[in-house]
């Protein structure tokens, strides 16, 4: 993508261990996106099969240990250079010029948060899918067919998929994704709900750019999963940066909780003190 003309996106691809998936993700990405983003690759407890395919695409990437999507993510933010960041699993396909079109909003408004088209089995699209840990019935040039004929959609919705793009500035403004649940507790709708009552933008779903996720269903490179996943999540002092265990999913009320749901920095009790 050296020769492509450079975007305004900072890209953060979080990958654990499901090589297949990753292998598909960056297939559709280096073919069809039409532009040259600043991709940064989080490899979270990864499979040495993902590292595999990093290291033989001469991909860097970042090793963590964290088990958590959305604190990984704010890892990647600190790496990245540019406008804005957009946030994907790698269990993610793009479709064809899928980010024209978003690049065109980031250049036209000012603090918008910005999506594609998020194509999925809940929403009522398999192309041959059958959501079952295997995706190789996943029919990659039916979904590129679909995804062309959309290019030239003029219509918007208003709901915040990925690849989640949102304006660095305001997203370091705000700390980040909230990560004091474990992963897939709705820390982007926090922080979506977060921006809009402080910043009073509106979210657009380019309806012209088109994704496809697998969600948790594509396979698992063979782990026991139980000694891969963190079931905490973790808060973060505002002020030493300490990082101290969360709270389990059944557990996410109370003021502290409603504090960082409104945009308000936690501080850790050493700090209180």
């Amino acid at each position: 993508m050296d020769n492509k003309k450079c975007s305004d996106i900072s890209l953060i691809l979080v990958t654990k261990y499901s090589s297949r998936a990753l292998s598909l993700c960056l297939d559709s990405y280096f073919r069809n996106s039409a532009l040259n983003h600043e991709l940064i690759v989080i490899a979270d407890n990864p499979s040495w099969q993902v590292l595999k395919i990093l290291q033989e695409r001469k991909l860097n990437y970042q090793l963590v240990h964290t088990g958590h999507f959305f604190r990984n993510c704010n890892i990647g933010v600190e790496k990245s250079t540019r406008k804005y960041v957009g946030f994907i699993n790698d269990d993610i396909v793009f479709g064809p010029s899928w980010d024209l079109s978003l690049q065109n909003f980031v250049e036209t408004h000012t603090n918008t948060l910005i999506s594609s088209n998020l194509l999925t089995l809940n929403n009522g699209f398999s192309f041959g899918y059958k959501g079952n840990k295997n995706i190789d019935s996943f029919d990659i040039f039916s979904f590129e067919e679909f995804a062309n004929k959309a290019l030239n959609r003029k219509d918007f919705e208003s709901f915040f998929w990925m690849p989640l793009l949102i304006p660095t500035t305001i997203f370091k403004k705000y700390g980040g994704f909230p990560t004091f649940n474990s992963h897939g507790h709705g820390h982007e709708m926090n922080l979506e709900n977060i921006i809009k009552n402080k910043e009073k933008i509106s979210v657009v779903t380019v309806l012209s750019s088109t994704l496809f996720h697998f969600g948790a269903t594509c396979n698992t490179d063979n782990l026991d999963l139980k000694y891969c996943n963190y079931t905490c999540g973790f808060f973060k002092c505002s002020i030493c940066g300490k990082e101290e265990e969360g709270v389990l999913n059944d557990l996410d009320s109370g003021p502290e909780i409603n504090k960082l749901r409104n945009g308000e920095p936690w501080i850790c009790f050493s700090c209180r003190k």
